[in-house]
């Protein structure tokens, strides 16, 4: 990003450029001569169209076209670039109220070069400016409108490192828009020269009344089609709600509905504990927080109110967010989640980006998120607990069962090419409840269950079989690695120690219990081609092969069982 001295010298470098070349022009093409009158008029009226742009699709466009071409016509090439470098000065200008001339270069070089490639083009093709009947003109006008369009669409595009301005929301009907834009200002830009011709000035000043009407209504249009299609992508989130499957989805998919919105080039979703979400690339990350970041949270939720952070007020936005981007525009919303601080964040490399008519398409936007993260909140409480043992929080018996069924699927499409399953049985424990009792018995379950997931790979499912029982599902894993494993797991779990209480006349005693499991396993293909049998396979192998062995050891399913 260019510091403040680089982009003055920067605007001197190019506004030198221009001079010399308007001057270069005003050498040696022909032009006619303008009196002062006729000169400080045009620029009144162009200085009004320039301050007060068509807008479509939200972005302020730059279209003195319909003044510029009758001028082209009546003083000359050089006289109509000088006009369209003039209007250049005067929409940046308006653009604020002490102005904004970072994008100086770039539209003034581009409303330089595209009329004078236009023009070049138009003169090599044959055609005369001077010499050409209405219907000339007409269809003249019209290539040139159409040459001088695509040439700063393309240098736009380009030099902004943007896909395209309309694709900020998508639009019903945009092309027949652009249409009528296009033909509006080729029809109007004609009529004036044929108008000034029959009645002199006063038909420019006809002519600034109906661009500014036209333009006062097109806005007008323009910020239906914005509220139509914010509702659309509003609706659009809400129907879809049940199609995300966590919290994390419904947070990307709200981002991405507040890009297309706002046109942002980036947004981020930033927590008060020391985390934030952002999304870039179509994808959604999750980064620490900096204190920078933490320091704007605290301060918008100290003013309650919406930030528009332009940054010439702003010297350390860069500082903000960690990113590739360059922001010249910051969109700061409060949102609160489950009574926890949060802000939504928006950058773009557009100065002076945000209008009042998106922040309050966002927090539309904010609104159907939050009713969202709090339905989808409420499914995934209730799907974690008819999923989990309340004791232990490991998955339960339910659970089990589905998850073997989504295996058998996968195992029958061969996705999978083997399946074991693992019993484990805590020894004795019977007599551990009769000894110290049924509630020490739970607090022996729950640190046995806390120790054996520190144990199992993620890739395993890990649950609550029933009772002292626990079963892990292996997929991918043969008879004899499944036997390596049961066998580490029962290792380990000799060499724990589980802390009691008793209760010893009237007095609290620790006393330290160690336990042993006994383990049963069996396997797909191995002992059985069917899923269901398994577990029942991998029973018989714990109680009869372990067991009634001796306890304290593994036992994988034999047919004679």
């Amino acid at each position: 990003m260019y510091s403040y001295l680089k982009r003055i010298i920067m605007n001197t470098v190019v506004f030198i450029i221009v001079t010399i070349v308007l001057a270069l022009l005003f050498d040696r093409v022909p032009s006619h001569q303008i009196d002062l009158f006729t000169f400080l008029s045009l620029l009144l009226v162009i200085c009004i169209g320039a301050c007060y742009p068509l807008k479509y699709g939200q972005v302020k466009r730059i279209n003195v076209f319909w003044l510029t071409i009758p001028i082209l016509y009546l003083y000359g090439l050089p006289m109509m670039l000088l006009y369209y470098q003039l209007a250049v000065i005067a929409f940046l200008l308006g653009r604020t109220k002490t102005g904004n001339f970072s994008q100086y270069p770039i539209y003034s070089l581009v409303f330089l070069v595209g009329p004078l490639l236009s023009y070049s083009l138009i003169k090599g093709i044959g055609f005369d400016f001077e010499t050409m009947s209405f219907l000339q003109m007409l269809f003249v006008n019209s290539l040139f409108y159409a040459i001088f369009g695509l040439f700063s669409g393309v240098a736009f595009m380009i030099l902004n490192k943007q896909e395209t301005y309309l694709k900020a929301v998508k639009y019903k009907g945009r092309l027949f828009g652009e249409l009528l834009y296009s033909v509006f200002f080729i029809l109007l830009g004609t009529a004036l020269y044929v108008f000034i011709l029959m009645y002199g000035n006063y038909a420019v000043v006809i002519a600034l009344l109906v661009y500014l009407i036209t333009a006062k209504l097109l806005r007008s249009y323009d910020t239906l089609l914005q509220k139509s299609a914010t509702l659309e992508n509003v609706m659009e989130f809400q129907v879809n709600i049940n199609e995300y499957e966590t919290q994390l989805q419904v947070t990307k998919n709200f981002l991405q509905k507040v890009l297309l919105v706002t046109g942002a080039k980036q947004a981020s979703i930033v927590y008060e504990k020391n985390a934030y979400f952002i999304h870039r690339n179509d994808q959604l990350e999750k980064r620490a927080i900096k204190q920078c970041q933490l320091a704007l949270l605290q301060e918008v939720y100290a003013k309650k109110r919406v930030h528009d952070v332009k940054k010439r007020a702003y010297l350390q936005m860069e500082d903000l967010l960690a990113t590739d981007l360059k922001a010249e525009s910051l969109l700061v919303m409060p949102i609160t989640q489950f009574n926890e601080p949060a802000m939504l964040v928006l950058e773009s490399d557009v100065p002076f980006a945000f209008n009042k008519a998106q922040v309050d398409h966002c927090q539309l936007l904010v609104t159907a998120y939050k009713t969202a993260l709090e339905q989808k909140s409420v499914i995934e409480e209730t799907t974690y607990k008819s999923e989990r043992c309340a004791l232990t929080n490991l998955y339960n018996y339910r659970y089990l069962t589905e998850r073997m069924k989504e295996m058998e699927i996968q195992f029958t499409q061969q996705e999978i090419e083997n399946i074991s399953v693992i019993i484990l049985d805590i020894d004795h424990f019977k007599r551990l409840n009769d000894t110290y009792g049924h509630e020490n018995g739970n607090i022996i379950l729950k640190e046995f269950a806390s120790q054996l997931q520190a144990l199992v790979e993620e890739t395993y499912v890990l649950a609550r079989y029933g009772g002292e029982e626990f079963v892990v599902l292996l997929p991918n894993t043969t008879s004899d690695e499944a036997l390596k494993i049961a066998e580490y797991y029962r290792q380990v779990i000799e060499g724990l120690s589980f802390q009691v209480v008793e209760l010893e006349q009237q007095l609290k005693k620790e006393t330290t219990v160690h336990v042993t499991v006994s383990i049963g396993l069996a396997s797909v293909p191995e002992h059985t081609h069917h899923l269901s049998d398994l577990i029942s396979f991998a029973d018989k192998a714990l109680y009869i092969g372990a067991k009634q062995a001796g306890r304290n050891r593994v036992a994988i399913y034999q047919e004679h069982l």
